[in-house]
């Protein structure tokens, strides 16, 4: 019987790497292979971060393509719609979309907590706003001059979710004219925070700024590399990973059950 092929299409951890290699049930290609470039003809697995595109057009050619898996947050890189459209075991995920699924089996001690019921009493009351969310259309330009002024002048923004949820003119004005007292940005509307394209922020003194690389600690690398690395053999025996907290693997044939475990 044929070995499944797995294709890891961006680098990886050489942690996760070699735990690929060490399966000997599945024949491995790396990012840096010359073999490569054959992964749509050949590939039933892959593993990518995000700087391969998978789009229609891969998802056609790939015809074997069964699993694919991404170290990190975020489906930019992948159409999504296309993925569905293979109609593969476990690709009703690309039918959640943006929600949150999975039940927290134990956590550390958890801070007071509380849901407000608007955005606007949520940047009144808050200290520190944190952005977690994806960039969809009714969510680009949220956080705008009118925002801002309703926030504390002692409070912090963070954005580790994207560019475009932040109205960049209008947080350079707020941090000028010290409105909020610090803002930190893992990610902005120029992907690449270059020098030229982001001068005025990197004068100020109130604000840090990480070209989208903010978990990519040599610990996370590790540990997010290896969890993807497995979610793989995981998918491929159509077993739960043990080492998921609470992350339930879902089939075709649960999907009107999801409402159970997932929030929108």
């Amino acid at each position: 019987m044929t070995k499944p092929v797995v294709y890891v299409l961006d680098p990886y951890h050489e942690h996760a790497v070699v735990l690929l290699q060490l399966t000997k049930s599945v024949d491995v290609v790396l990012w840096n292979d010359d073999h490569k470039a054959d992964w749509r003809q050949h590939a039933q697995e892959v593993l990518v971060r995000s700087e391969t595109q998978l789009r229609v057009s891969d998802f056609a050619q790939a015809k074997q393509l069964r699993i694919v898996v991404k170290q990190g947050v975020g489906c930019d890189n992948i159409d999504l719609n296309a993925a569905k459209a293979g109609r593969g075991r476990g690709t009703q995920y690309s039918r959640l979309k943006q929600r949150i699924c999975g039940r927290v089996h134990s956590r550390s001690s958890p801070l007071p907590e509380r849901k407000d019921s608007t955005l606007d009493k949520l940047l009144r009351s808050s200290d520190v706003v944190l952005l977690h969310f994806p960039l969809l259309k009714n969510i680009r330009g949220l956080i705008k001059e009118r925002e801002l002024n309703m926030m504390k002048q002692t409070a912090i923004l963070i954005n580790a979710a994207r560019g475009g949820i932040v109205v960049e003119n209008a947080l350079l004005q707020a941090l000028k004219e010290k409105k909020i007292w610090g803002a930190a940005l893992d990610a902005m509307e120029v992907k690449s925070p270059t020098l030229d394209a982001y001068r005025n922020f990197y004068g100020l003194n109130n604000v840090i700024i990480t070209p989208h690389i903010g978990a990519s600690t040599v610990e996370n690398q590790i540990n997010s590399g290896i969890a993807a690395a497995r979610a793989v053999g995981c998918f491929r025996r159509e077993e739960q990973c043990s080492w998921e907290v609470g992350m339930n693997i879902i089939y075709c044939e649960q999907v009107n059950t999801l409402e159970t475990f997932c929030m929108k």
